[in-house]
């Protein structure tokens, strides 16, 4: 990492870990985690002290309707074959928010249908690639951080995408809310 240009770009994937402190700064992570959330071009994973996955806690993904869910979804599926573990796809999803927006059906029903044909389709050439890993597919009415962070009470780690620019990054994410109340490490894959 070149901290002193704002880049940190490698093939390597960058672990760091956070350590849990009395109040407020209990749920937040360590200058390390906030400064690779906003600049890493690279995989990396914030790991929370003191956690241990129960032995058949999935994995879990945060999947969104866009052509960037492939490297999420990639580093995803390999995690859990190599360990062994089952994966849980979650698509979350808010009926108001996608009533409104062009490309969805105004029907809540019709939304939550529109979003189960596109997770499986998302999942359908990974599930080739990896007969081994048992997947579920999740669609869950929730906000994608708040969906995203309930699921990790109860996973070995969270996969999340983080994309656009770095000034998107700053402002903030699924995946910053996601790196700060999760109770299980979180990967994160730039996008």
């Amino acid at each position: 990492c070149d901290w002193s240009s704002d880049v940190c770009s490698s093939d390597l994937l960058i672990v760091v870990g956070t350590r849990h402190s009395e109040g407020l700064r209990s749920a937040l992570v360590g200058s390390t985690a906030i400064q690779l959330a906003h600049t890493a071009d690279s995989p990396f994973v914030v790991v929370r002290e003191r956690w241990q996955p129960a032995p058949n806690a999935p994995v879990v993904v945060g999947v969104e309707p866009s052509s960037d869910a492939a490297p999420v979804l990639a580093a995803a599926f390999e995690y859990a074959s190599r360990h062994g573990r089952n994966l849980r796809a979650m698509f979350c999803w808010e009926p108001f928010i996608y009533a409104a927006h062009e490309h969805w059906p105004a029907d809540a029903e019709r939304v939550r249908d529109t979003a189960g044909v596109w997770l499986s389709d998302a999942l359908s050439g990974f599930r080739s690639v990896y007969p081994d890993v048992t997947v579920v597919a999740d669609l869950v009415c929730d906000y994608p951080a708040a969906g995203l962070v309930k699921a990790s009470s109860d996973a070995a780690v969270v996969f999340v995408g983080v994309g656009g620019s770095r000034l998107s990054r700053i402002l903030g994410s699924v995946a910053a809310t996601v790196l700060h109340q999760a109770s299980c490490p979180v990967e994160v894959i730039p996008r």
